[in-house]
């Protein structure tokens, strides 16, 4: 899929041949491209003053589930680590990994954690994929596994089970939402061909690359 926008925070600008550029009542221009390759697309983007910045969102063409948010996320780290940000009630922090790679089991559990305070006290979570809704939790429907880490964090799980027939195998897409915040989670299942490998996660999301 061709990359359409990257959203830093709440900033949203168009990705073109050279540029990022804001289409919005701001200006805002970074340098950033796509290139096609055999296998698919491949972006990037020249992001100055990541300090502050929280939250980098990657939007694809015809690639989202009506009604819900589903960019591919990356969240940059500061000197004192995943600090709770005012733009997001999910917090990164809890819900790691964000990245599975070569995973040899034929199911994975999933998380995705909560800040109370910064959802208005609500809980409205859901976690879900291209073709289905693995969870939700709130008022009527609880679904997912629910933990509480403290009073003003809540964490919910779920496991989902290896599905050879979605379009992006063997890479899987995890989207979890609540009251307007977003975070993805990007699996890659083991094949045969690399069974032999043991599985392994990783914290953080590269540069996205879709087919």
């Amino acid at each position: 899929k061709k990359f359409k926008m990257i959203v830093l925070d709440e900033r949203n600008l168009s990705i073109s041949i050279e540029n990022c550029q804001s289409n919005q009542g701001y200006s805002q221009t970074i340098p950033c491209r796509q290139q096609k390759q055999e296998s698919g697309y491949i972006a990037s983007a020249q992001i100055c003053g990541v300090e502050n910045i929280f939250r980098v969102g990657w939007e694809l063409e015809d690639f989202r589930v009506e009604g819900q948010i589903t960019q591919i996320t990356q969240f940059l780290l500061d000197k004192q680590g995943w600090a709770k940000n005012s733009l997001s009630c999910i917090l990164p922090k809890y819900s790691l990994p964000l990245i599975h790679r070569s995973v040899v089991s034929n199911s994975l559990k999933i998380k995705c954690a909560i800040q109370l305070s910064s959802c208005c006290h609500i809980e409205a979570v859901r976690i879900f994929g291209f073709n289905k809704v693995f969870c939700e939790y709130n008022e009527d429907t609880k679904t997912c596994g629910r933990k509480v880490i403290n009073n003003d964090t809540v964490l919910y799980y779920t496991t989902i089970t290896k599905d050879a027939e979605n379009k992006f195998y063997p890479e899987e897409y995890v989207f979890c939402n609540s009251m307007g915040s977003y975070l993805s989670i990007r699996i890659t299942w083991a094949t045969d061909l690399d069974s032999t490998v043991t599985g392994y996660t990783e914290s953080q999301t590269p540069t996205p690359k879709i087919d």
